[in-house]
């Protein structure tokens, strides 16, 4: 596998990881919005507030694999490739989808 082929699996893994993961929280945040009775001030600040947070977490994510260094694998028994370094912004999309977990909290 070359190192194009390894970025381009791990960026898409990691998107549809992120993908999945904010489609879980829209149905909390749906179920939130149904316990209070469909409020009308939820209805218009639950979807804002959504997409912001995934719009930031999604764009975070971007910086991030775009900092990744892929090498080959001195091993020839080894299939892939292998993260030398990246930067230190992996918790940045995970903490976005904390407050948004912590703001559904609250409103339970």
């Amino acid at each position: 596998m070359s190192i194009t082929h390894c970025r381009i699996a791990f960026w898409v893994r990691c998107y549809i990881y992120s993908v999945f993961t904010w489609a879980a929280e829209a149905l909390v945040g749906i179920n939130v919005w149904a316990v209070w009775q469909k409020d009308q001030r939820l209805t218009i600040s639950m979807p804002i507030a959504f997409a912001a947070f995934c719009v930031v977490s999604f764009v975070y994510m971007g910086i991030w694999l775009d900092s990744f260094e892929l090498a080959n694998p001195s091993s020839p028994l080894v299939h892939g490739c292998i993260v030398t370094s990246t930067s230190d912004n992996v918790n940045k999309p995970i903490i976005m989808v904390m407050i948004w977990i912590s703001r559904l909290s609250i409103l339970e």
